[in-house]
């Protein structure tokens, strides 16, 4: 019998990047309403492009190809944002 993932949902919202491996994995939560994955995807989006602001402008460093899995994982959280305004 499949269980249901228990989260707290104002924690996932705040910080989705601590509850969900990919912004797919959120989009398919079923325990979420869609303004909630909407607002949670703002949030990690957010989250993310500051890290990459921060280094852009030599605030930050990041191991060998961090910049370019955010870069990826920015994309990504744009096209499931997209998707859930459709």
């Amino acid at each position: 019998m499949a269980e249901i993932m228990q989260i707290n949902s104002t924690q996932a919202v705040a910080d989705p990047e601590s509850t969900f491996q990919s912004p797919l994995e959120l989009m398919a939560h079923i325990g979420f309403t869609r303004g909630q994955k909407i607002a949670a995807v703002e949030r990690w989006i957010f989250t993310v492009q500051a890290r990459l602001d921060a280094v852009s402008e030599g605030m930050s460093s990041w191991p060998d190809g961090a910049y370019a899995a955010d870069s990826e994982l920015l994309r990504e959280l744009v096209k499931t944002l997209n998707a859930l305004r459709a």
